[in-house]
């Protein structure tokens, strides 16, 4: 009987090499996913680092407006901000947990 092993794989071979051929059956599991390349995570940061810019610009942009049309003293404005931090937290909590799975 002949057993070897790569990363992954088991097979036992009861006959052993004959003729050239492996015969036998392959027991074992299939590799998982890989780690994550450099460039995947600088992809991620980067788009993470843009979705928050994007989240407390737009709300902060959305009180000011709405300080404009209102003339109040920038409370919208300040408002938009705690909105936008917020929601920039909410979708890194989101995208973090789905990275690190």
């Amino acid at each position: 009987m002949l057993i070897y092993a790569s990363p992954g794989r088991v097979a036992v071979t009861p006959g052993g090499v004959m003729g050239g051929v492996m015969g036998g059956v392959t027991v074992g599991t299939t590799p998982g996913p890989s780690a994550p390349g450099p460039f995947s995570m600088f992809g991620t940061l980067t788009g993470l680092a843009a979705l928050i810019a994007v989240l407390v610009g737009a709300g902060m942009a959305l009180g000011y407006l709405l300080d404009s049309l209102l003339s109040t003293p920038h409370v919208f404005l300040f408002v938009g901000l705690l909105l936008g931090i917020a929601a920039a937290a909410l979708a890194t909590r989101s995208i973090v947990t789905r990275y690190f799975r």
